[in-house]
């Protein structure tokens, strides 16, 4: 079958896609930050940084001991991280650096050793990596960026441009007025006018990308070049008496001072950022003093009167400089270093947004010495879903990685990667996809590339227990874990063998007493199934006994479950295996199970099975997985006719429209199941009740026929069979088959035993299902894209090869699925949309057009 769900040629989920599919499958590996590669192996360290991810890999430089520092990739992957190129071959170093990927080409720096510092390409193969142009004995071409359809660099005060060949790859102009300084440019995109500064240039420049066009726009200090809704704006006066906030429209008239910012004598202040955060400029001011500084946050929204102090950072701290600093949330953080004679240390702060409080967020390292408060240096500040990640010394650990959500409470070390008091001194710090990577040095490999996932552990939804033992697995292969999440009771064991059961050692230990489980679980209905056993009275070891020997009390979630349970009389004597099952509803987040003594002894259990139970409610769109393939339900091609019929394919991400399924429930415990491509329902054609009847999509009945209903019905373990209403029989994958394009059919019940009737529903966060229309997509064959510039910085224009009119929605998500912009697209003329962007945080993205009834994703950058 013919599947034209994603741009390209490949469906590969991409480097960063991996990483996500290795958070999902292997979660475990990622509760302590670990070892991602010992690139360099031994003790010498490959110290890899300046990553870029072009067409699902990741590329970063690194140092091996057999070839220098080197252009590597990765595919997500630990063994997928490999040596890329040898661009300067033997232990010679090329020192790939100033990575950029546009229009999937990835353009970047290096020195083969022979030719000095050049601009390189490559297309992804080792073949396609080649050298561009060769600057001789000039630094490396740095700050590069694409506009307007070709790539810009600085070469010192030079600007270049460059099409990719080496003919095409040309001097515009030097800005740098002859000046004996080597300092690259600043370079931004305005709208599509380049902005330049040099401090070896006369002034702040612009350029349309042509020689005649590269003019000097005033003759003015410009630092932090920043767009704020289109305007350019930027500071003059760092370093001296005075600093001013300035902004440009590109003429020498338009190019004027918004505010002073201070008039003071010493010409030793300074100036640490201009950021564009949600629309609003903040910029940290440094204003000198006898004994130290002071230190302002200052914001704007881009008018004088609108240009305001906003509150004073230094909270009377005496300070030399102001160290690390990073936005997160609705907070500002930052550190500021003592200064001379000061008794202040430097500890994590913080300053709110909204009220301008400023204060300490945890003293680190707390104590005095020497006279002197401790201090825990914190260091390369880092915002990760509105978490802050930094490097700190708590004097006990040494640096180490540390996290912070604001709170005393919530500022805590994440690990000890070099145990005991060695410094690991975590740096170059990374967010890719929600985790944090960066390089560490664990007192044994050397400075390697290292991993963390912050993101919390989704709860578990079934548990099995082996109540007093260790962890079990049962003939049929379920695996109970060794006993825990209990409060209260004692342990008994006996060795004698179990009547009524293959898996004796699960009812030969139990925990007595009055006792608890309490067991983290989504809201939801379970099915809990409390194994047991008499393994005293009754038997040898007791002596006597019987049925009133034993009798007591079993309360799930408050409710009484069992009364006056006797373990005895319900199993038929001592030593056989007996099971009791129930269902309960958990509404808080945690199941609560409480034993307690009845008439007669003590309570008692010995396993303890819970599993979501046929009583959840499903109500949204979802994907159904088949449970031995891994695959989704598809309805191919993204067909709307009547009569097609779905089969197992791989799964896209995020999902797919026609790999969504809008589940609603109809009353006595069935759904409709409805295609959210088209809106169709699930149905088996003329309400056959045989074996191997492939269903199909058609057109929902109202109110729905027998053959388009539903019952999802739980199997354990999170898996869940599909019934047909009319007919009892469940949705198959036919022959187990492990193949894109397999049947799906209707088939006898097998569900307990056979994985190809098992599904997991997960829910899609964008649903998403379109309505069905009669408009006429665009052949898929010819639906290409060319985004540019990507990266983006404010504005994203789409290049289509068909009217813009066609296309009825747009929806932009990260790569979680977590929606951004919708429908926030504006057509220009004729082929073009254009998007605005600006508000997005710098990262990967997902663009999804829905263009007639066929959707299609691709992927950009924010910068």
């Amino acid at each position: 079958m013919m599947h034209n769900y994603h741009f390209g040629k490949t469906s590969r989920p991409g480097f960063l896609g991996v990483f996500l599919w290795l958070l999902l499958v292997c979660p475990h590996l990622l509760a302590q930050p670990v070892l991602f590669k010992d690139i360099n192996a031994g003790s010498g360290s490959s110290n890899p940084s300046a990553f870029a991810d072009m067409n699902g890999t990741g590329y970063f430089a690194a140092t091996s001991a057999a070839t220098g520092r080197e252009l590597w990739k990765t595919d997500g992957t630990p063994a997928g991280t490999v040596l890329f190129k040898d661009i300067n071959p033997g232990v010679g170093s090329s020192n790939p650096s100033s990575f950029l990927v546009a229009n999937g080409t990835l353009y970047f720096s290096a020195n083969d050793g022979t030719n000095g510092a050049a601009l390189w390409k490559s297309d992804g193969t080792a073949e396609g990596t080649v050298l561009v142009k060769t600057f001789g004995t000039d630094p490396a071409p740095a700050a590069l960026i694409y506009a307007n359809d070709a790539l810009y660099f600085s070469v010192k005060s030079q600007l270049w441009r460059s099409d990719g060949t080496a003919a095409g790859t040309t001097l515009i102009k030097d800005i740098s007025s002859g000046s004996n300084l080597v300092s690259p440019l600043s370079i931004i995109n305005v709208n599509g006018t380049l902005f330049l500064y040099s401090v070896a240039s006369s002034g702040l420049w612009k350029s349309d990308g042509t020689t005649a066009g590269t003019v000097l726009v005033k003759t003015v200090r410009a630092f932090w070049l920043t767009n704020l809704n289109g305007t350019l704006y930027f500071v003059d006066g760092y370093g001296s008496a005075t600093i001013g906030l300035w902004k440009s429209d590109g003429t020498e008239a338009g190019t004027v001072k918004i505010k002073q910012l201070n008039e003071i004598v010493t010409p030793s202040n300074g100036f640490y950022f201009l950021k564009n955060l949600n629309g609003t400029l903040y910029l940290a001011l440094q204003r000198s003093r006898d004994l130290g500084s002071t230190f302002e946050l200052w914001k704007s929204n881009g008018t004088t009167e609108g240009t305001v102090l906003f509150t004073n950072l230094g909270s009377g701290r005496r300070s030399s400089g102001l160290g690390s600093y990073a936005f997160a949330g609705n907070t500002f953080y930052y550190s500021i270093s003592p200064g001379i004679g000061s008794i202040n240390d430097q500890e994590l702060l913080k300053a709110d947004l909204t009220t301008g409080t400023v204060g300490i967020v945890r003293d680190i390292y707390p104590g005095v010495t020497d006279g002197r408060l401790n201090s825990s240096f914190p260091d390369g500040l880092t915002n990760v879903n509105d978490t802050l990640y930094f490097s700190a010394n708590d004097g006990t650990t040494g640096r180490e990685l540390w996290k912070s959500d604001g709170t005393a409470a919530g500022t805590v070390r994440v690990g000890d990667i070099n145990p005991g008091t060695g410094n690991s001194n975590p740096s170059v710090l990374t967010s890719i996809n929600g985790v944090v990577f960066f390089t560490a040095d664990n007192g044994i490999l050397g400075r390697e590339l290292w991993q963390y996932n912050p993101a919390p552990m989704p709860p578990a939804t079934t548990y099995r227990i082996n109540a007093g033992g260790a962890a079990y697995s049962t003939a049929s292969g379920k695996a109970f874990s060794a006993d825990g999440s209990f409060t209260g009771g004692s342990t008994f064991s006996v060795s004698s063998d179990i009547v009524n059961t293959a898996d004796d050692a699960l009812y030969q230990s139990e925990r007595f007493g009055n006792f608890s489980y309490s067991l983290p679980l989504p809201g939801g209905s379970y099915q809990v199934t409390l194994h047991f056993a008499e393994i005293w009275w009754g038997t040898p070891a007791a002596g006597s006994g019987g049925a009133g020997s034993r009798r007591f009390n079993v309360d799930a979630e408050g409710q009484r479950k069992l009364s006056e349970y006797d373990i005895f009389a319900r199993a038929g004597g001592a030593l056989r295996a007996v099971t009791e099952s129930f269902t309960v509803s958990v509404i808080d987040g945690t199941l609560n199970i409480n034993f307690t003594s009845g008439s007669s002894d003590q309570a008692k259990v010995s396993a303890i099975e819970v599993v979501p139970s046929g009583g959840q409610t499903f109500s949204g769109s979802y994907t159904l997985t088949a449970r031995h393939s891994g695959k989704v339900l598809d309805l191919p091609g993204a067909s709307t006719e009547n009569g097609v019929s779905p089969i197992q394919y791989t799964a896209y991400q995020p999902a797919a429209s026609n790999q969504s399924w809008l589940i609603e429930p109809v009353g006595e415990g069935y759904y409709t199941i409805r295609a959210g491509h088209s809106g169709k329902a699930l149905d088996i054609p003329g309400a056959s009740t045989e074996d191997g009847v492939q269903p199909i999509q058609y057109t929902a009945n109202s109110p729905a026929s027998d053959n388009q209903l539903w019952k999802i019905e739980a199997v354990g373990d999170g898996y869940y069979k599909i019934v047909a209403r009319h007919s009892g029989k469940v949705l198959d994958v036919a022959g187990a088959s492990l193949e894109d394009g397999a049947q799906v059919i209707q088939y006898s019940d097998f569900a307990a035993t056979a994985h190809n009737q098992q599904w997991q529903l997960q829910p899609v966060t964008s649903p998403a299902r379109v309505a069905a229309s009669g408009s006429k997509a665009a052949p898929s064959e010819a639906f290409q894209l060319k985004l540019y510039p990507n990266p983006v910085e404010d504005r994203l224009t789409v290049q289509l090869p068909f009217a813009a009119s066609q296309v009825r929605a747009t929806a932009v998500t990260d790569l979680t699925g977590r929606q951004y912009l919708h429908n926030a697209h504006k057509a220009g003329g004729g082929q073009q949309l254009f998007l605005p962007v600006g508000s997005l945080r710098p990262g990967l993205y997902l663009l999804r057009l829905q263009v007639g009834n066929t959707s299609r994703v691709v992927r950009f950058s924010k910068r």
